[in-house]
């Protein structure tokens, strides 16, 4: 298996669908590419703060959640893992919430820009990098993360399928859920559906982590199996949460100085323009019998929303922090926050929600007296199959934007340029023939079948018109058959494919090899500012794929949203 890595020319990003965007004030769409507050675009060089708890107390955090997840490392982790108790390592971090069964592209596309930054970050500086994936399984939106999505054939044609998680969301986190009867069947009929391809199986192994683990650790073990030998480790931050007391504390003992600068960093956004994407709410949560609840400060105090408007003092929940910090977990504007506070961290890796709350972190930063932490966009990607990858180049030049501008590619019941001149040729030979048995005598015995004879010229001028135009719409209709498979391959469900599609469904039909080509072909420009057009080329790629149409086969392509995608 090879690929072939194209970078989308701008007129893709044009249509506006490529665009990592965030809204704007005036009800419009910001390209983060383009405007202020634009992500980092090269490697930074710097060394890394240490933590503030030290180097012991952080491995030791990394220590206990692989022993909580039950996650095992090989050599390369293992070495991450022995580098991150080491003074002078740096950190690159992205996560996400845990997607069910792996949850879309994206994540993965985070992942393998962090590793491609670290390798990068450690090549020019020669100081050990990690690439850390923060599992943010704290979060509490279930809702949010239940359904992963997979093409329901190889033919492109066809409705997604659906695999959603059916248990009940109830405000605790998700790390709190795992599999039971219900889901099991749920994930027993994804794996069905993967076994049909050539590597199905590979593809049903990586599900089966999910057994006797939490939707968290599941997850984890999942995306540590798919990055296996590329040094990524993940974290859970509830494991986080004792080295970020004192950092809670100064959020807990100052409420109206986090309000405010809050407030001003929603000011600085508005200024140039663009509409705040994370609200203006209290950044912290608190877990109450096991449930996440926000907290809203009060004049003396904190009311907990959702249980019966109970508040506690801050000499309360100082006490809590010291008795047990792991019931505070953070909301969206903290969140970097804290990983800034509690891992050596040099640069982070988000999609563009993040890039957009990043913009208004500076303010807050500041008052709890954290480096304001930098942010990288993610690899943006489009996985297509060779055959369907073909018809980009015709795809781009019509600038195809919807399946209807395809649809327009054939004008039917309508005839061609073509056709009219050819019944206009056969209406002129017909003509100028029966003209020319005019002159002749009116009884010669020929004149009958010759007229006849003029006749059947014609009309084979005309059938011959009827032939080319019938191999025409053939040849167009297959074209647009492809456009249309690889419109549906881009934007399945009118959606961006990294966006919805499960990374399971291309282990199942390709394998996992794939994955380190195209980390690798990151570590030339990890951040650069680009679409990437990801076609797969094998000479096996389509021999499991019954569903494909064989004619046209070439005779030789926020609850609290911790993270935005």
């Amino acid at each position: 298996m090879s690929l072939t890595i194209t970078d989308l020319p701008t007129a893709w990003y044009d249509g506006g669908r490529y665009r990592p965007r965030i809204r704007r004030d005036d009800g419009a769409r910001w390209f983060v590419l383009d405007e202020r507050f634009e992500p980092v675009t090269q490697v930074p060089t710097e060394a890394p703060s240490e933590p503030s708890a030290g180097r012991e107390a952080l491995a030791g955090a990394f220590d206990a959640t692989y022993r909580d997840w039950g996650l095992s490392t090989d050599d390369a982790a293992r070495r991450s893992l022995d580098e991150l108790g080491q003074p002078g390592t740096a950190v690159i971090t992205t996560g996400q919430q845990p997607g069910f069964l792996g949850g879309p592209l994206y994540t993965l596309f985070k992942a393998l820009t962090a590793v491609a930054a670290a390798r990068a970050y450690r090549r020019t500086t020669g100081r050990p990098c990690v690439p850390v994936f923060w599992v943010a399984g704290d979060d509490h939106d279930l809702d949010e993360i239940r359904t992963t999505y997979l093409p329901a054939s190889g033919s492109g044609l066809d409705e997604d399928l659906a695999f959603t998680y059916p248990t009940a969301a109830d405000r605790r986190p998700i790390a709190c859920f795992s599999l039971d009867d219900s889901s099991r069947a749920v994930v027993d009929s994804a794996r069905s559906h993967l076994r049909q391809r050539r590597f199905g199986e590979r593809a049903m192994e990586l599900v089966d982590l999910y057994e006797s683990r939490s939707l968290a650790g599941g997850f984890a073990a999942l995306l540590c199996e798919l990055l296996s030998g590329t040094g990524l480790v993940v974290i859970d931050p509830v494991r986080l949460r004792s080295l970020a007391a004192p950092l809670f504390e100064r959020v807990v003992n100052s409420p109206d100085r986090i309000i405010e600068a809050i407030h001003s960093g929603r000011e600085r956004v508005q200024a140039n323009g663009l509409r705040p994407v994370v609200g203006d709410r209290f950044p912290l949560f608190l877990l109450v019998n096991g449930k996440r609840h926000h907290l809203n400060p009060t004049a003396d105090g904190m009311r907990i929303e959702n249980d019966a408007g109970t508040t506690l003092s801050r000499q309360e929940l100082v006490a809590m922090l010291t008795h047990d910090p792991s019931t505070f977990s953070t909301g969206a504007l903290l969140r970097p926050l804290l990983q800034q506070y509690t891992l050596p961290s040099v640069l982070s890796i988000g999609g563009a929600a993040e890039v957009g709350y990043h913009a208004q972190l500076a303010p807050l930063a500041k008052a709890l007296d954290v480096d304001a932490p930098r942010i990288a966009l993610r690899l943006n990607a489009t996985l297509v199959d060779g055959r369907t990858a073909q018809t980009t180049e015709a795809a781009t030049m019509i600038g195809l934007s919807t399946a209807e501008s395809a649809t327009a590619a054939l004008v039917k019941g309508q005839p061609s340029e073509e056709q009219v001149r050819i019944r206009e040729l056969s209406q002129h030979v017909e003509g100028e023939l029966n003209r020319a048995l005019d002159t002749l005598p009116e009884n010669l015995p020929q004149r009958r079948r010759l007229r006849s004879g003029a006749a059947k010229i014609a009309k084979d001028i005309r059938t011959f018109s009827e032939r080319i135009d019938k191999a025409r719409t053939q040849t167009q209709e297959a074209q647009l058959l492809r456009m249309t498979k690889l419109w549906n391959q881009v934007f399945p469900g009118g959606v961006l494919q990294e966006r919805r599609w499960n990374v399971l469904h291309f282990v199942a039909k390709h394998g996992t090899d794939w994955i380190g080509e195209l980390c690798d072909h990151l570590m030339d420009d990890p951040l650069k500012l680009t679409h990437r057009l990801v076609a797969f080329r094998g000479a096996r790629e389509t021999q499991d794929n019954p569903d494909e149409d064989s004619s046209l086969k070439p005779t030789e392509p926020e609850g609290n949203r911790n993270y935005g995608e």
